[in-house]
């Protein structure tokens, strides 16, 4: 499934002193960009919770290459570069709309828990999701 890069507009809010976007708001970015891509194979964050499966994160990176700004648009285009059934790592490429640059590169690495935060074996919860993360992995 070819996937569409998730769109956003950089508010105000998201600057700092500087009059760059704070480098704390491109990992907010990433995980909306892992939401939205769940979200395209037709999986919510809300149907995951009501399997009783949530999916935090392990590990998350992020290689600022050029500043972002106030009104800037960004399209962030996000990969499933691994799945084992157990963890899944998902890989960023952050560019300003406008320019097409390259402005970030990020990766995240998450697992599956249940709501009380033990391992969930997603086969069994969810065999869906299993299927889907499968097919759309590298």
């Amino acid at each position: 499934m070819e996937h569409q890069p998730y769109v956003l507009k950089v508010r105000y809010y998201e600057t700092d002193k500087m009059g760059i976007v704070h480098h704390s708001n491109f990992i907010r970015w990433l995980e909306e960009a892992r939401l939205d891509w769940l979200e395209q194979l037709g999986i919510s964050f809300a149907d995951l919770e009501k399997r009783g499966v949530v999916s935090p994160v392990m590990n998350v990176e992020c290689r600022y290459k050029k500043p972002v700004f106030y009104g800037d648009t960004v399209k962030i285009a996000t990969k499933l570069a691994n799945y084992n059934g157990k963890t899944f790592d998902f890989i960023y490429s952050i560019y300003n709309a406008q320019s097409d640059k390259l402005v970030a590169e990020g990766r995240s690495t998450h697992c599956f828990t249940n709501l009380e935060g033990r391992a969930a074996v997603v086969t069994e919860l969810f065999p869906e999701l299993h299927e889907l993360l499968s097919k759309n992995g590298e």
